[in-house]
């Protein structure tokens, strides 16, 4: 097995977290390498999905299929919208 050093403080992190989890130390280090591993491998999916919507939307937008907006108009819109109604009572 190949050992990968860490700081003084990561690993006593690591110890408190197995302990806390009632675990040795390189069951929790497993632990949270593979949830870091798979969070790191679901933000790459948000962000090439992200990519594809935006180029999408901008290729729409080019072509005529989508007016761009403008966004000043648009905070507006949104404010008019979204404007505090007084309650009524009774």
């Amino acid at each position: 097995m190949e050992r990968i050093p860490i700081s003084a403080s990561r690993k006593a992190q690591l110890e408190a977290l197995a302990k806390q989890e009632g675990k040795d130390l390189a069951a929790a280090a497993d632990d949270v390498l593979a949830l870091g591993l798979e969070q790191q491998q679901a933000l790459a999916r948000e962000q090439e999905e992200l990519s594809e919507i935006l180029n999408r939307r901008y290729d729409d937008a080019v072509s005529g299929k989508a007016a761009l907006v403008d966004p000043v108009d648009a905070r507006r819109e949104l404010a008019a919208r979204h404007a505090v109604s007084p309650h009524k009572n009774g």
